[in-house]
């Protein structure tokens, strides 16, 4: 598992630094220009600079909201339209099944796993990993 994990977070790192050489060189073509045979446009007309400052900060705040709702509210859509029929049903089946309840749990389990995912990562990034062990 830690084998995996650091696996997971070094390809991210490499990702994000990718992404930030990336975004550093359109920058710099945006305001050096990209050559004479280079020209940005959008809807027909050329793009000449980025924006205003009032630009950069609304569209920090919409990445802001945008990543508010994919980490809670998307879950809790899952988890409330179709965890909780599926949950429902998986009731009724254990009432009518005797010592089916582990179905239940197991059906819950499956159903929160974007949240014990969460959890698990949050754990792994935060757990205190020079705890001593008394005799």
């Amino acid at each position: 598992m830690k084998t995996l994990f650091k696996f997971a977070f070094f390809s991210l790192v490499l990702l994000m630094l990718v992404t930030v050489a990336g975004s550093v060189l359109l920058w710099h073509g945006i305001h050096t220009g990209f050559g004479p045979e280079w020209h940005v446009h959008i809807n027909g007309d050329d793009w000449d600079h980025a924006g205003d400052l009032g630009d950069w900060i609304g569209g920090a705040i919409g990445l802001a909201i945008a990543g508010v709702v994919c980490l809670f509210v998307v879950p809790f859509v899952l988890l409330v339209g179709v965890a909780l029929p599926v949950l429902i049903v998986g009731g009724v089946f254990a009432a009518l099944l005797t010592g089916a309840i582990a179905a239940v749990v197991g059906v819950g389990a499956l159903l929160t796993s974007p949240f014990v995912i969460l959890g698990l990562i949050l754990f792994l990034a935060l757990r205190n990993r020079n705890r001593k062990v008394q005799a």
